[in-house]
């Protein structure tokens, strides 16, 4: 039972678009992004959690870049009232940051549409 390293990269059609996922540092890899896109990812669903440990951050830098270099929706899930460091959830477009949850100390859901006719037609002009 649990969680166990993967050896291999899967994209999912849904009904919306393909997604993947990714798990936390893994994103800090330019290539596991870089993966799923060129498997045909269009979103990809990152849950996170930082620890106090974790250098303070502001925004979401890093994932607004690995959305943007590789041209991907990233649904990032962060962890809540654990005085987290940079695990806030976001939605984030290669465009930048679509909505964010504002307070990590408090439990929220965050929402967007995602403009997949949009992304598609990016990925097209490149």
């Amino acid at each position: 039972m649990g969680l166990h390293v993967g050896s291999t990269y899967r994209v999912f059609e849904t009904e919306y678009c393909k997604v993947g996922i990714l798990i936390c540092a893994d994103v800090f890899y330019p290539r596991t992004v870089r993966k799923l896109a060129s498997l045909g990812a269009e979103a990809i669903f990152l849950p996170v959690s930082a620890s106090r440990t974790h250098p303070p951050v502001k925004g979401h830098p890093l994932t607004e870049k690995r959305a943007k270099e590789h041209k991907v929706f990233i649904l990032k899930n962060g962890n809540t009232r654990s005085n987290s460091r940079g695990g806030n959830s976001a939605i984030i477009s290669p465009w930048g940051i679509v909505n964010q949850a504002k307070d990590e100390m408090n439990t929220k859901i965050i929402s967007a549409d995602l403009d997949i006719a949009r992304l598609r037609k990016l990925r097209a002009s490149t």
